[in-house]
């Protein structure tokens, strides 16, 4: 599973959508925007006055010449070459100025050779903090309890979180250790992979460890907060953080496909050698892996549904407008509550970034410009050579 992931919040638009690690069950990165339902880019010619033309097929629509001058790639181009070289491929959800967003894919879905369809279902790792994020954020809209609430004061007894606040939760400011650090959780999923795993099972993994610095004092991105995050959503609610989720975001969103494993659709295969020397995880349980991710990073879902899940964050309506600010302020490293900041061709966004063995995923968004791209991949360094700027330019 490699070494715990630190944030790199601030992303240039010229940099490759990817990071230059191993991934980890919960990842790192930044991204949001405003809600529109997702359709494919139609044509607007019509044959004569009164019969329009076909819709373009979702091929035709991805392989449209760039609008951009200059540019010798269309999207569907882009993609394909990034898929080349790898055993899996990548899907895409990409839009520009508030306009309808594009859904394309390039590569293979399996070791058969199964061609990926843009809509097929991904693991995306530490995108599930932004979802863990916002249900934090709609309990602070009804007066369950505030960012500045202790931890200690809604669940008592949690491990390093004397003097931690919430809001340090989400921003990484809390000193609580890594439970990824260490050897001894990833050899215990290896071990198990079937076994299910509960928060209290990765706190136990932290005995023995020490606090990173005093809660507020400084930024670390740690996996373990957001597990922690999960328990205090667990404990006002009465219900699983993946309850949570689903009546509160998925199914008043629309999000069909996006939900915390176990549940939810069955990804694609993933492509890592981190489980299996052959690098594919067919026939690997990912049952260890997902459960002990948990909040910090067990989301599956697909390019689409996230897309439509951040335009709609952008527009403040899974959380108020003034809640929005608050969670897209950065409070160090470029970091807010659950997104982080991200450099769009256009201007600065916010998003998020995800790795697991066998996927990388990203996803952006711009809300001032009506910009928004979501990128998925079933290998570890499945976004190579695509940034934002030459993904936009090839619209």
């Amino acid at each position: 599973m490699g070494s715990p992931p630190r944030t790199e919040p601030t992303m240039d638009a010229e940099v490759p959508v990817q990071h230059r690690r191993r991934p980890s069950p919960g990842d790192r990165r930044s991204l949001a925007i405003a809600a529109a339902a997702l359709l494919l880019a139609a044509c607007t010619a019509t044959t004569d006055e009164t019969t329009p033309a076909p819709a373009p097929t979702p091929a035709d629509v991805c392989s449209q010449e760039p609008s951009r001058p200059g540019q010798d790639q269309s999207l569907q181009e882009l993609l394909d070459r990034a898929a080349a070289d790898g055993p899996g491929g990548v899907a895409a959800a990409l839009g520009r100025h508030g306009e309808e967003v594009r859904l394309c894919s390039a590569g293979r879905a399996d070791t058969a050779g199964t061609p990926l369809k843009p809509d097929d279902a991904f693991r995306v790792g530490s995108i599930t903090k932004t979802f863990v994020a916002v249900v934090v954020l709609q309990l602070v809209e009804e007066g369950a309890l505030r960012l500045d609430t202790l931890v200690v004061d809604v669940r008592p007894g949690v491990p390093f979180t004397e003097g931690v606040t919430v809001r340090q939760l989400l921003n990484h400011s809390s000193g609580v250790p890594e439970f990824l650090a260490g050897e001894d959780v990833e050899a215990a999923i290896r071990a198990e992979p079937h076994r299910r795993w509960t928060s209290a099972d990765v706190l136990e993994s932290l005995d023995g460890r020490e606090r990173a610095f005093a809660p507020g004092t400084a930024h670390a991105y740690s996996n373990t907060n957001y597990v922690i995050a999960g328990m205090v959503v667990e404990a006002l609610t009465g219900r699983t953080v993946a309850e949570n989720v689903r009546t509160r975001i998925t199914e008043p969103l629309g999000l069909h496909d996006t939900a915390l494993a176990p549940d939810g659709r069955e990804p694609v295969t993933g492509f890592s050698p981190l489980f299996d020397p052959s690098g594919t995880t067919e026939g690997t349980s990912y049952l260890a892996l997902g459960t002990a991710a948990g909040a910090a990073g067990g989301l599956i879902s697909t390019a689409g549904d996230l897309a439509v899940f951040y335009r709609a964050l952008g527009a403040g309506k899974p959380v108020r407008p003034d809640l929005l600010a608050e969670m897209t302020v950065s409070h160090g490293e470029g970091y807010g509550l659950g997104v982080g900041t991200v450099r769009l061709p256009s201007g600065m966004g916010f998003g998020h970034f995800g790795a697991i063995p066998g996927y990388t995923a990203q996803a952006v968004v711009r809300p001032a410009s009506g910009d928004v791209l979501v990128v998925l991949s079933n290998e570890d360094d499945g976004l190579r050579g695509l940034s934002t700027t030459r993904v936009f330019h090839a619209w």
